[in-house]
């Protein structure tokens, strides 16, 4: 891969995440600042059938795909010119199409995604989290990304996302982020990572559907690439934070607002049952 261009939007991580480095969150926090490639059963979370619903896509079982090629609706997206170089919104390059269908999808289908989701965190994230951390960490609950999201690059000469890490956007480093393709993930279609704040070393998360990678996307810097693969990358996304270790925080850089519980944040306790965010 050729040298990226190193041209962070910030010189640093942005005072609010800076602030959110209390020494009592360190050491519990530390694990899950590794980074790590889980893995799920897509039979029982079908997340690649909610994706394709929501884009008004064939839900084609991925049992039935050996090797996720080309035959996976999703890896085979292509550009839609006709909308996507007259309204352009936030540019994605040739994925902007799809990013806006899938802010197009009906109520049906975010329902449809969002029960997949949540069965998810309870079963799958939160025995994680529980593991790495130990039950005492995790005794007060979970706060997550209210709705995962939706990530597409297609092949093409542009990338779909600028060299960042999340703090530059506000958010608090005790997150944990988790990235969830749900085609193969590879060379110049997936995302490219360092693996501590600041090294540079920049490599491709490699996976199949039916894994998942943990980062530390607050500190860390990625970015993404040209596809040049040939086969369209579609993933989710989402940020996890232990519900003891969040912390108030000034509004965001921008001054959109803040990264709040009952806002971008929803709420689990450590029984995997939802908190109404007006009663906490």
């Amino acid at each position: 891969m050729a040298d990226i261009e190193w041209r962070p939007r910030s010189a640093s991580i942005s005072v609010e995440s800076a602030l959110c480095a209390l020494p009592e969150h360190e050491g519990i926090l530390q694990p899950l600042r590794l980074p790590a490639v889980l893995s799920y059963d897509t039979a029982k979370h079908r997340f690649h059938e909610a994706v394709c619903a929501g884009l008004g896509l064939p839900q084609q079982s991925m049992q039935q795909l050996p090797g996720r090629t080309l035959a996976d609706p999703l890896a085979a997206l292509t550009d839609a010119p006709a909308l996507s170089k007259q309204k352009r919104g936030a540019n994605r390059g040739p994925s902007t199409y799809w990013i806006q269908q899938w802010k197009r999808r009906s109520p049906d289908a975010r329902a449809l995604l969002i029960s997949v989701y949540v069965s998810f965190l309870r079963s799958v994230i939160l025995p994680h989290m529980c593991a790495v951390c130990g039950e005492e960490a995790v005794a007060a609950g979970l706060l997550f990304q209210r709705e995962p999201g939706f990530r597409c690059h297609v092949p093409g000469q542009e990338r779909s996302g600028r060299l960042h890490c999340d703090g530059e956007y506000g958010h608090q480093r005790n997150e944990c982020n988790f990235w969830l393709p749900l085609t193969r993930a590879f060379g110049s279609n997936t995302l490219w990572c360092e693996s501590t704040p600041g090294a540079k070393d920049f490599a491709p998360f490699e996976l199949d559907y039916g894994e998942l990678q943990r980062f530390w996307g607050a500190c860390c810097w990625h970015h993404t690439v040209p596809n040049t693969s040939g086969c369209s990358r579609v993933s989710l996304d989402f940020r996890v934070l232990l519900r003891s270790c969040y912390v108030e925080q000034a509004p965001r850089p921008d001054g959109t607002g803040r990264f709040e519980i009952g806002g971008f944040y929803h709420a689990m306790d450590a029984n995997g049952e939802l908190l109404d965010p007006d009663t906490l």
